[in-house]
């Protein structure tokens, strides 16, 4: 173990300087004890402003993934592919953790137009790479759009317009929140420049990089809530038949991810579900992870060494919305192995508080779900999260328990 300065003096000369200036052994036990400090924290570490905090706490976790590149033996510990290529790796570039975000304390509040949808899940970013103890962004491309300007220009992200209705809200972000656009749905355009980060040749949308601090977005909502337009026939019917790029973004699972403690959870959720179609998969382990007597919520787990977040939260049965996400996400990945499904982890914000037009956000409300792509209809999301009173699902194609949301 390096002591604090010394990590510092480390980290501040390969930022300054180039990983060439500082020694091997060096870099790599810094790059050690930078994954042991973020594996400490309920969420991978993104830039938090602390003076009492030293940089292993505070070094964003796209920091430390680019730092891969440069240290062969940080990537046999981590066992993480490398064959990225010339793309760039991004995380959330503001504090999402339960222990940062975790309190009343503004998030941000939205002006919705009257009669605009109920119970909105506020978007902020979408994640195609797991990489053991969290998720990144492997983005292709950064697109500067002028205010007003088509944020979806090239990508094949949008739903078909008959599946989804157009909803604007006028977004300020309170002083935790930075950088990145919150949106109710998949943004359209918004009236602020922005940058559009996207992933591979279809431009699968990661995030909207946006300065102001108030905002009116336009977006196109999922009619998640009008019977028969998007329906479990409708989902069936899509069938595993992957556009190439969904395919190879959104399939890969590291081989350390599978522990035998995830194994068994598989072929448990898989025996009991005789159907292998996508949808029904999608809904047997989002069902099994919700159910209050598989797991615990917990915004504090009990930590594990030596094995993959969703691994540690198969043993423990204790955690929260990342570990819940991440488990289906990976999960379904898993589940047909000639033929993946393609899912993503999606980050945001749960509903917030209405007041007529105006809804107020807090940090608490800070979550991660799960979207599963169908053929022919796009990306369906679904929360997992349990481990309380029944509490609703992002998608009500089944008849569910209604309750509390839990972030």
């Amino acid at each position: 173990m390096i002591t604090e300065l010394e990590l510092d003096r480390i980290l501040d000369t390969w930022l300054a300087e180039g990983a060439e200036h500082v020694p091997a052994e060096d870099l790599s036990l810094a790059l050690r004890q930078v994954d042991r400090t973020r594996q400490r924290r309920s969420f991978p570490a993104w830039r938090v402003p602390h003076p009492a905090r030293g940089r292993a706490a505070r070094f964003s976790l796209g920091v430390v993934v680019t730092l891969l590149a440069v240290s062969a033996s940080w990537t046999a510990i981590r066992s993480v592919p490398q064959d990225i290529g010339a793309v760039s790796i991004d995380a959330l570039d503001f504090p999402w953790a339960a222990g940062e975000l975790a309190s009343d304390a503004l998030a941000f509040t939205a002006v919705m137009p009257a009669g605009g949808p109920e119970a909105v899940y506020w978007r902020v970013a979408a994640y195609d790479r797991f990489d053991l103890q969290g998720w990144t962004q492997t983005v292709d491309e950064r697109a500067e759009v002028p205010a007003g300007g088509s944020l979806l220009r090239g990508s094949a992200e949008a739903a078909p317009d008959v599946l989804t209705k157009a909803v604007s809200a006028t977004i300020r972000r309170g002083p935790s929140i930075e950088g990145l656009l919150i949106s109710p749905g998949t943004p359209v355009r918004v009236d602020a420049d922005a940058r559009v980060r996207t992933l591979g040749a279809d431009a699968w949308l990661a995030a909207v990089e946006v300065p102001a601090t108030t905002y009116t977005v336009e977006a196109r909502v999922l009619r998640l809530d009008e019977s028969g337009i998007i329906s479990p026939a409708r989902l069936r019917a899509a069938g595993s038949d992957y556009p190439g790029d969904v395919a190879e973004r959104y399939t890969a699972v590291p081989a350390a991810a599978l522990g035998p403690k995830v194994r068994e959870l598989l072929a448990e959720i898989l025996s009991s579900t005789p159907s292998r179609d996508p949808y029904d998969i999608a809904v047997a382990i989002e069902s099994y992870l919700r159910g209050p007597d598989h797991f615990r919520y917990d915004v504090t787990p009990a930590p594990c060494d030596n094995a993959s977040l969703i691994e540690c939260f198969a043993q423990t049965r204790s955690g929260y919305c990342l570990h819940y996400a991440s488990t289906m996400a990976i999960l379904l990945r898993s589940a047909l192995p000639s033929n993946p499904v393609p899912t993503r982890l999606v980050q945001g914000f749960l509903p917030g508080e209405r007041s007529g037009t105006i809804e107020t956000v807090s940090n608490r409300l800070a979550h991660a779900w799960v979207e599963v792509y169908f053929a022919g209809v796009g990306w369906i999301p679904f929360d997992p999260t349990g481990g309380a009173i029944g509490r609703p699902s992002i998608i009500p194609l089944d008849v569910r328990p209604s309750g509390p949301a839990v972030p």
